[in-house]
C-alpha cells in the first residue's frame, strides 16, 4: 500500500468517527432512551433515522481502522483462522509433527485467536462510551497500532503460538526447522529488495546504476522478521531510514533525495508501532547466523536481477 493510500484511509476514517460522535453523545452510550423517540403523526413512537445512521458509521469506521479491506471482525477472524492452518502446516511440513504436537499447535494459535479478538471487543465498547471529541485522536493511533499487530500476524514472536512451537518440537524437529527458516529468510530478503526498489523506482526514479547499488545495500545491510507475517516492504524502508543519510544519499540527485527523504520519513513514522510489535530486527548479518553470502551469484541479488522491471 503507497503512502498517499494510507494517508488518504487514515483522513477518511478520522472524518468518519468524528461524524459519529456528532450527536454530543457516544454511540451505543445507554440512557432512558425517551429523548431519542419521536411520535409520528398517527400517534406511533419510531427511531430517528439519524441515530441508525450514526450508528452504522460508527461500527464500519471502527472495523475499517482495524481491518481495512477486510470489512470486519468477522472477515478478520475468518482470515486469521486460515493463516493458522498454514502456519500449522508449515511447521508439520518441516518439522513432521505427530498428531498430539500439531493439536497443541492448533490450540494455542486459538488462544492467540481469542487474546487480540477479545481486545478488538474491549476496544469497541471503549469507542462506544467515547464522549470526549479531543480524545478521538488518541484513540485512533491506538486502533492503528492494533490494526498494525494484526497486518503483522498473530503467531509471530511472543504469541502463544510461537512459544508453544519452541516448547513442544524435539532436538531433530526444531534443528530442521531453523535450517528452513534461514533459507527461506535469505530468499525473502532479496526478493524483498528487488521489490523495495521497484516501488521506489516509481517515485524516485532510479537509473539501472542506482538500482543495483540500493537493491545491494538492502540485501547486506537489512534483516526481516523471523514471523513474516508483516508489511515486509516497511521493515526494510525503516531500517533504511536508520542508515546514515550519506550511504544513502551517494550517487543520487538533489531531487532524487528529497523524493527518497519523505519515503523515509513516512517509514520512520511506523517505527514505534514496528518496535512495540518486535518486528525491527537487530541481528547479525544474514552469513554469521549460518547463511550463504549474499552477494555470490547462488544467493544474492545481481546488477541484472536488480535492473530488471
Amino acid at each position: 500500500m503507497t503512502s498517499g493510500m494510507r494517508t488518504s484511509r487514515a483522513t477518511l476514517v478520522a472524518v468518519a468517527l468524528l461524524a459519529a460522535t456528532v450527536a454530543g453523545r457516544p454511540v451505543g452510550a445507554q440512557d432512558d432512551g425517551f429523548d431519542d423517540l419521536q411520535v409520528s403523526p398517527a400517534g406511533a413512537v419510531v427511531q430517528p433515522q439519524v441515530r441508525i445512521a450514526q450508528a452504522r458509521a460508527a461500527a464500519t469506521s471502527f472495523d475499517l481502522t482495524l481491518f481495512g479491506n477486510l470489512g470486519n471482525a468477522a472477515s478478520a477472524r475468518t482470515r486469521a483462522e486460515t493463516l493458522l492452518r498454514i502456519q500449522v502446516d508449515e511447521v508439520d511440513r518441516v518439522a513432521r509433527l505427530t498428531k498430539v504436537q500439531r493439536r497443541r499447535l492448533e490450540l494455542a494459535g486459538r488462544g492467540d485467536l481469542r487474546r487480540f479478538f477479545g481486545r478488538v471487543e474491549e476496544k469497541r465498547k471503549e469507542y462506544a462510551l467515547l464522549q470526549d471529541r479531543q480524545k478521538l485522536s488518541e484513540f485512533l493511533q491506538e486502533l492503528r497500532t492494533l490494526g498494525a499487530e494484526y497486518e503483522a500476524g498473530l503467531f509471530g514472536p511472543g504469541s502463544i503460538f510461537a512459544r508453544a512451537v519452541a516448547t513442544i518440537l524435539g532436538p531433530e524437529q526444531a534443528a530442521r526447522r531453523d535450517a528452513d527458516i534461514a533459507g527461506r529468510g535469505l530468499y525473502r530478503l532479496n526478493a524483498r529488495a528487488l521489490a523495495v526498489v521497484a516501488s521506489l523506482d516509481e517515485t524516485v526514479g532510479l537509473t539501472a546504476e542506482q538500482r543495483a547499488r540500493l537493491a545491494t545495500l538492502i540485501v547486506e545491510e537489512t534483516r526481516l522478521p523471523e514471523a513474516g507475517k508483516t508489511d515486509d516492504n516497511l521493515v526494510v524502508m525503516c531500517q533504511l531510514a536508520r542508515m546514515p543519510p550519506a550511504r544513502l544519499r551517494a550517487g543520487l540527485s538533489d531531487i532524487q533525495w528529497r523524493l527518497l527523504s519523505y519515503q523515509l520519513d513516512h517509514a520512520r513514522s511506523y517505527e514505534p508501532i514496528l518496535k512495540k510489535l518486535g518486528l525491527l530486527p537487530d541481528g547479525p548479518p544474514l552469513e554469521a547466523r549460518g547463511v550463504a553470502d549474499p552477494s555470490s551469484p547462488k544467493a544474492g541479488v545481481t546488477p541484472n536481477d536488480a535492473t530488471s522491471k
